[in-house]
């Protein structure tokens, strides 16, 4: 997916998100892609590891996930706050 993508990646403005797996359990994505990714990405990209959980820890361990993703959200939001 980088090799030809590393362009626009650069260019994204907003802050983003990259949820991953632990190493042994994501075999869609391996989690050094995912820090590839996010090293590629401007904007103030962050990267959370769900534990115990493989490529789909939406589904796998959805409250860890909602927690992850809502305190990521929080912290935007504040950001943006005059």
């Amino acid at each position: 997916f980088l090799r030809g993508n590393r362009g626009a990646l650069a260019l994204a403005c907003a802050s983003a998100l990259v949820v991953t797996g632990d190493p042994g359990l994501d075999r869609v994505v391996p989690v050094a892609s995912t820090h590839e990714y996010v090293g590629a990405l401007a904007g103030g990209a962050a990267c959370a590891r769900i534990a115990g959980t493989g490529h789909i820890g939406l589904v796998t361990k959805p409250d860890r996930f909602r927690d992850v993703v809502g305190d990521f959200a929080a912290v935007q939001r504040e950001d943006m706050e005059p």
